[in-house]
């Protein structure tokens, strides 16, 4: 498991579904188990993700959040 946090997991995992075509399927896999059991475009783009940031870390990078100002 990589040092990244869910929500930045996730938002990598969304991100190469947008690049790969497919966000129309991930967010309704997010949204309906049934689905994800059928399709598992989520869990597979979840799996893909956890993949990069093992590469990046392993390399030496993280992934952090930008600092936003009020």
């Amino acid at each position: 498991m990589t040092r990244a946090s869910k929500e930045a997991v996730e938002a990598l995992a969304e991100a190469w579904a947008v690049i790969d075509g497919k966000l129309e399927q991930f967010m309704y896999c997010r949204e309906d188990p049934q689905l994800e059991r059928v399709c598992g475009h989520f869990g597979g783009y979840i799996a893909d993700a956890q993949g990069l940031l093992r590469n990046l870390e392993r390399r030496g990078f993280t992934l952090a959040p930008i600092e936003t100002r009020p």
